[in-house]
């Protein structure tokens, strides 16, 4: 079904309109992925949820298993760059720390996707893990969208934490804007991609980001002087 639609849009592009579609790269066939390499540029953009590389967390889910297919299947797709790649991680989720959900960061990270969307658990009305709640210590708002607070493993602190690298990456890597620079860093230091996010969120927080708007050319001087 999948292999008609896309051919369908395929054969009527009119070399303007995006198709935007969530995946589960485990589905996709070495079939699918050589006729993927064929379709032209822009045309579709995948967004696809990793979640997390926490096998304990994966399991806790309810999520199949195969995650090194599902790499291979994301790198392959990276390299042929005939497809935006959109690579979601959710923060918060059963048995992942902090400490361990730093390890997720850096191996999704690591797949050079276009962008890496950093996501918190929500306990929809409904789910399977809000009927869990006590199991895993969950702390989540009372109103839409039901966003955890605290987990049994990731205390609010740390969610906050999170949140401030959400927002730096939204800003100095999603956008586009500073990709050379970043992976310029990245392969001539010791840092880790997390590691880099999580510093740069303290530089940004201590030129005063979270509590005013902040320019494009102010926020490249935060990045020079952090880099620095």
């Amino acid at each position: 079904r999948a292999m008609k639609i896309w051919t369908f849009l395929k054969e009527h592009d009119n070399g303007i309109t995006n198709f935007h579609f969530e995946i589960s790269a485990r589905l996709l066939t070495d079939e699918m992925l050589a006729f993927l390499e064929t379709v032209p540029v822009g045309l579709f953009q995948f967004e696809i949820g990793v979640q997390t590389t926490c096998k304990l967390s994966l399991q806790a889910i309810g999520r199949a298993q195969d995650q090194e297919w599902e790499f291979k299947v994301i790198r392959r797709l990276v390299r042929a760059k005939k497809i935006h790649i959109h690579v979601d991680l959710i923060a918060g989720l059963p048995h992942e720390d902090l400490l361990r959900f730093r390890r997720s960061f850096d191996e999704v990270f690591q797949l050079e996707a276009d962008m890496v969307q950093l996501g918190f658990l929500k306990l929809l009305k409904g789910s399977g893990l809000r009927a869990r709640i006590l199991d895993y210590g969950y702390v989540h708002q009372e109103e839409p969208p039901y966003e955890i607070l605290e987990s049994h493993v990731m205390h609010y602190g740390e969610i906050i934490q999170l949140k401030q690298v959400e927002e730096v990456l939204e800003r100095f890597w999603n956008l586009g804007h500073y990709r050379e620079t970043i992976y310029f860093i990245l392969n001539h230091s010791n840092k880790s991609p997390f590691s880099f996010f999580a510093e740069l969120a303290k530089a940004w927080k201590l030129a005063g980001g979270w509590h005013r708007q902040i320019g494009q050319l102010e926020q490249l001087v935060i990045l020079r002087d952090y880099l620095q």
